[in-house]
């Protein structure tokens, strides 16, 4: 009866293939049919897997994606010789060149899937990272007896506060405008502070 087996994921010294005619496809890109290997298979007389297992007709076709080799595909008839016709080896050509196509994208696949993931863990690891100095710095900032705020270019809390800033001044929200929280205790100051950051903006100069 006929039937496939497949060594897939084995060396090819251990797999059940005639090694010699195998490493000849795969080094030469060509398409090797023998229409009568026992009689005809001069060349690799000496490949232990023809003495042992003798088939009849056998083909060897390399699998080739923009001239790269893939695979190769591997067929054998033991029960009669000629086995792989003109017309045959056409469909199987064809089938080998999808075959090739497909196990390229596999091999994108793959690689997009591996960095996507070396991608989510380098996200994860900088996270947790970036939390950690957070609580490092929460707790920096707790334990010290100062006003600290943090404020970016427009005035706006950006960042962490101290536990002293917020007792003085209330919760202090991302985004809050500092100079609304100093006008509430000194409008002068608050409005010369701004006066200065507006200046500050215009020249373009870094804090």
């Amino acid at each position: 009866p006929d039937s496939v087996r497949l060594g897939i994921g084995k060396p090819l010294a251990s797999a059940e293939v005639p090694e010699k005619l195998i490493r000849y496809v795969a080094r030469t890109h060509e398409t090797l049919v023998c229409n009568n290997a026992v009689a005809d298979g001069v060349s690799f007389s000496d490949d232990s897997y023809f003495a042992a297992n003798r088939p009849r007709s056998t083909l060897g076709l390399p699998l080739l994606h923009q001239g790269q080799l893939s695979a190769v595909l591997y067929l054998e008839n033991r029960a009669v010789t000629h086995g792989f016709t003109p017309a045959r080896l056409s469909r199987l050509q064809f089938l080998a060149a999808q075959a090739a196509a497909a196990l390229e994208n596999s091999h994108l696949y793959e690689q997009v899937r591996a960095a996507k993931a070396d991608l989510e863990k380098r996200i994860f690891d900088r996270t947790r990272e970036l939390r950690q100095r957070n609580t490092d710095l929460r707790n920096v900032l707790d334990s010290i007896n100062q006003g600290l705020v943090t404020i970016d270019r427009d005035g706006r809390v950006n960042g962490e506060t101290s536990a002293k800033a917020n007792a003085w001044f209330g919760p202090l929200p991302e985004g809050t405008s500092w100079f609304d929280v100093l006008a509430a205790t000194d409008a002068n100051y608050a409005r010369e502070l701004q006066s200065f950051f507006e200046r500050l903006s215009q020249s373009g100069e870094r804090l």
